[in-house]
């Protein structure tokens, strides 16, 4: 817990630092998939919730959805996703 929201790096920095600790066992997505996660969520330019959006694309896409409707297809056009759009547009 924190008191106040952290923004994007400190955020993900503070996971890797709770997922690389030698004294802990992380219990993982299928496939590394946090990893990819991390990474996505890393780059300059993405926000909080581009953690769990990414968690999300990167689930679906390793269960092989192909196509995703939601209502914020936005932030789900660079997933690789042959198809994303919202439902109710």
């Amino acid at each position: 817990m924190v008191e106040r929201a952290l923004n994007r790096q400190k955020a993900v920095r503070v996971c890797r630092q709770y997922r690389t600790n030698k004294n802990w066992m992380v219990i993982d997505y299928p496939g590394y998939l946090m990893k990819e996660v991390w990474e996505y969520s890393a780059q300059p330019g993405r926000g909080r919730h581009s953690i769990f959006d990414g968690r999300l694309a990167f689930t679906l896409r390793h269960y092989g959805v192909k196509e995703f409707a939601t209502r914020n297809a936005k932030d789900f056009q660079d997933f690789g996703f042959s198809r994303v759009w919202d439902p109710l547009a």
